[in-house]
């Protein structure tokens, strides 16, 4: 009778031991995600300021697209779930493109530091990208296991999806061939 509260002990204690242990590296890449999320935030807000900046100088003919852009920015940047942060910014990538891609925009002289302060934050974001996103698969892939799986969801861990940066294209003598829209707008707004 001993030996088998012994044995029954010793299951239950591994078991617990297991639990910690899985719980415990959740964690840890949790919080490297969630250090990935506010350097990336950084960046976004600074991009997004950006962004302002251009839609309340660009004069446009298009008056339906320069609607859609000043929606879009007029949005306070921090009122955004991260991942909707990540994809606002993105449409608002496309649209920028697109307006500024377009034979019918006038850009003022003053925003071409504007443009290259971008270009800057872009190739920032798109080193830091990799990085980002070799964390989520490192983490995907554990959480995506048994009996990880098994703890992070008793734990209510969930999965990340990878991040794509859409960059800024500068170059208004060339119209895009296709800009695609990674969201909509509806799914933003939510």
């Amino acid at each position: 009778m001993l030996i088998g509260i012994i044995i029954v002990a010793s299951v239950i204690f591994l078991l617990l031991l297991t639990i910690i242990i899985i719980y415990n590296s959740l964690s840890k890449l949790n919080v490297y995600i969630n250090d990935a999320f506010l350097n990336l935030d950084v960046l976004f807000m600074k991009k997004w300021g950006l962004f302002r900046v251009i839609a309340s100088s660009v004069e446009e003919t298009d008056e339906l697209l320069k609607e859609e852009i000043d929606n879009l920015v007029s949005k306070e940047y921090v009122d955004f779930a991260f991942l909707n942060k990540i994809d606002s910014i993105n449409v608002l990538s496309n649209k920028i493109n697109v307006l500024t891609l377009s034979n019918k925009t006038k850009i003022s002289a003053d925003l071409s530091v504007v443009f290259e302060e971008i270009k800057k934050l872009d190739e920032e974001i798109n080193a830091f990208e990799e990085k980002f996103n070799a964390i989520i698969k490192t983490y995907n892939l554990k959480f995506s296991v048994f009996p990880n799986k098994v703890v992070g969801k008793l734990f209510r861990f969930r999965p990340y999806k990878q991040f794509k940066n859409i960059s800024l294209t500068i170059n208004n003598n060339e119209k895009p061939e296709e800009v695609k829209e990674v969201v909509s707008e509806e799914q933003i707004n939510g």
